[in-house]
């Protein structure tokens, strides 16, 4: 995402890159990350890592790898912070368009690449 409007999103989903084991969705050294299309199951994967969270009053819970990839959902391995809630809302947008432009099937991988 190389857009000025999704910065909090964008630094934690590069650092969560960076930290996490098998760096996944980073290109060169990482796995990539496989779409989960199935709306119920990302729901059950954004409650899984933000169900107790709490943000701060304008925060929002950000989750990596997101809930709409197999690999999200999985306390032990995904990364949670609270973003910005404006922030967040158009990066999951911007993340939905991305599914829907590239037309990406149930179980197909891709990479996410942050630009700065």
């Amino acid at each position: 995402m190389s857009d000025s409007g999704v910065n909090e999103t964008a630094a934690h989903i590069l650092d969560a890159q960076q930290r996490l084991a098998a760096h996944p969705g980073r290109v060169g050294d990482g796995s990539p990350l496989t779409y989960e299309s199935d709306k119920t199951k990302q729901e059950a994967n954004r409650r899984a890592v933000c169900g107790k969270f709490v943000p701060l009053p304008t925060g929002s819970c950000d989750e990596y790898p997101f809930a709409s990839s197999d690999q999200g959902g999985n306390p032990a391995t995904v990364s949670v912070e609270d973003v910005d809630l404006d922030d967040n809302t158009r990066a999951g947008g911007r993340l939905g368009n991305m599914y829907q432009q590239s037309r990406l099937l149930d179980g197909e991988a891709y990479w996410v690449v942050i630009t700065a």
